[in-house]
């Protein structure tokens, strides 16, 4: 139950978001990014990000499905979602 929670609230949302956030960024530094560069950094770093949040995606299904795991699964996750963010920032 818990899995499935994770899944629908938080990774299916952002498996439709993070390719259109992409794509728009995208469409606006073709647009702009000649007079702003860092509109490109932005679309690099949204692409970057995808990729990194699908393996995380792919370990934690590994992870959380190994109960006896289930602490240094946790830990690991949590990990994930620090670098995750720390991407963002």
């Amino acid at each position: 139950e818990l899995l499935q929670h994770i899944e629908s609230a938080h990774h299916a949302p952002l498996r439709t978001e993070i390719p259109r956030l992409i794509k728009l960024a995208g469409k606006v530094a073709a647009q702009h990014g000649d007079l702003y560069p860092e509109l490109w950094e932005l679309h690099g770093a949204l692409a970057d990000f995808s990729v990194q949040f699908n393996d995380h995606i792919a370990r934690e299904k590994v992870m959380l499905a190994a109960p006896q795991n289930a602490q240094s699964s946790l830990a690991q996750c949590h990990h994930d979602h620090e670098q995750l963010l720390a991407a963002l920032d």
